[in-house]
């Protein structure tokens, strides 16, 4: 056995612990529908190619509402607004736009997470 095979392995229930309710809900709907985040890291690689130096969450999130036809678990919302800035972080997590000006994060729900469990959320260990 390879001495550095470490086989990590996180679950809901450890993520969730002490989080706020929008950051559980958040949790959930990002583990449920990888689809989304998929699309989301998709449409943000695509704008940076051509060229953008800026853009919005909302911008991102509404392309992937209105341009795709993806199903969510959500009962009320294809994506519920108040994911939007989780979004926003989990993409400045990345190492290509970590330290970037390319969304402007202001203070929100989204501050219960760190970057490091950022980085985890999007992670092949969840």
């Amino acid at each position: 056995m390879d001495k550095y095979n470490v086989n990590l392995k996180f679950d809901r229930k450890t993520l969730k612990f002490g989080k706020s309710p929008n950051t559980c809900e958040f949790i959930d709907f990002h583990l449920d529908n990888p689809r989304v985040w998929d699309l989301y890291l998709s449409f943000a690689t695509d704008m940076v190619h051509l060229g953008h130096k800026r853009l919005s969450s909302e911008m991102l999130i509404n392309r992937v509402r209105w341009e795709t036809m993806v199903d969510t678990t959500d009962k009320k919302f294809k994506i519920n607004n108040n994911h939007k800035p989780f979004y926003a972080r989990l993409l400045l997590s990345l190492p290509k736009f970590k330290n970037t000006k390319f969304l402007e994060v202001r203070q929100s729900c989204a501050d219960d997470l760190s970057y490091s469990e950022c980085e985890i959320l999007i992670s092949p260990y969840v």
